[in-house]
């Protein structure tokens, strides 16, 4: 290779690696600046500063599944519900009483939101998603098939609250700034396909690009020096 080409092959490596580096110094800040509440749109979860939720009595009941691993009794907007586990990881949820698959209905989305809902905004609507919110980063809401709920309330962040139709738990608070957040997480951890893993091929390359940018730099300065 000629030393011109090698040289303009540094320079524009140069270039790729400091935008990057200029992208890591406002996103790294960016992040330091918000702090961890702020970016996970917690600000309004009461599941970040409440005691966990009392026991309660119920007759027991379990599914008739052969294959199960565990069965678990829980309480959701004051209907009772077993969470069961089989032995390929799989888990499926079912009303306590009928041992019907469980189906999250809109009124019973609304209680639960409610409940993981502490700030001083009013609920002021809910939407249903049957293939989940098309979200960015939070893939608990984007999955196919998994259907979920979006109640709002009009506090000053636009607080939106997710509950699953299939567990009728929470998966997601998100506002008006979560798509910010959002981004700044891509933009800093090279992940640009929503895999939320910052070990990927893009990286690989980056850190292959940083790496002969350094040896190529090391070798052009020990010519400038023998050159002298």
């Amino acid at each position: 290779m000629k030393q011109t080409t090698l040289l303009s092959l540094h320079k524009w490596t140069g270039v790729v690696v400091g935008i990057q580096f200029l992208i890591w110094s406002v996103t790294g800040l960016y992040f330091s600046l918000t702090g961890n509440l702020v970016l996970s749109s917690q600000q309004h979860q009461t599941g970040v500063h409440s005691a966990p939720p009392r026991p309660f009595n119920v007759a027991e009941w379990h599914p008739p599944f052969e294959n199960m691993t565990s069965a678990t009794l829980r309480n959701i907007a004051g209907l009772n519900q077993w969470v069961v586990t089989f032995a390929e990881e799989h888990t499926q949820w079912f009303q306590s009483q009928s041992g019907r698959t469980w189906k999250t209905d809109s009124e019973t989305a609304k209680t639960v939101a409610s409940a993981s809902y502490d700030g001083p905004g009013k609920l002021t609507g809910i939407r249903y998603f049957e293939n989940g919110y098309p979200a960015l980063i939070s893939e608990e809401i984007t999955s196919e098939s998994a259907a979920v709920y979006e109640v709002a309330f009009d506090d000053g962040l636009s607080t939106r609250v997710y509950v699953s139709e299939q567990s009728g738990q929470v998966v997601a608070h998100r506002n008006r700034w979560s798509t910010l957040h959002d981004w700044a997480f891509r933009l800093h951890f090279m992940d640009y396909n929503g895999g939320k893993n910052f070990n990927n091929p893009l990286t690989w390359v980056f850190a292959a690009g940083m790496l002969w940018f350094i040896f190529t730099g090391l070798w052009i300065l020990k010519r400038i020096y023998f050159r002298r």
